[in-house]
């Protein structure tokens, strides 16, 4: 999030979506040390991105982000864009 109040729209999204956060697990961080060494260098994925993107594919989930950029070029994930609500939190 860039300032304080797309990060409150985000959260209010997170209460409204009633999200569950999940653990990352020994088998989700070998994963996302995997999609590191194949994505930095030529789309600049680091840890945090790789992390949720693999934790995504483990559960099977939709990853929702606002900016896809870094998770397009990884296989078998399924991305939605993340757009705020536009009234006020």
């Amino acid at each position: 999030m860039r300032n304080r109040r797309e990060f409150a729209k985000l959260r209010a999204d997170l209460r409204l979506w009633q999200v569950r956060l999940l653990p990352v697990t020994e088998p989700i961080s070998a994963r996302a040390v995997a999609l590191v060494e194949k994505h930095f260098l030529p789309h600049h994925v680091q840890l945090a991105d790789a992390l949720v993107a693999a934790t995504a594919l483990k559960h099977d989930l939709v990853l929702v982000s606002s900016n896809n950029k870094h998770f397009r070029p990884i296989q078998g994930l399924r991305l939605e864009k993340y757009r705020p609500r536009q009234f006020p939190v």
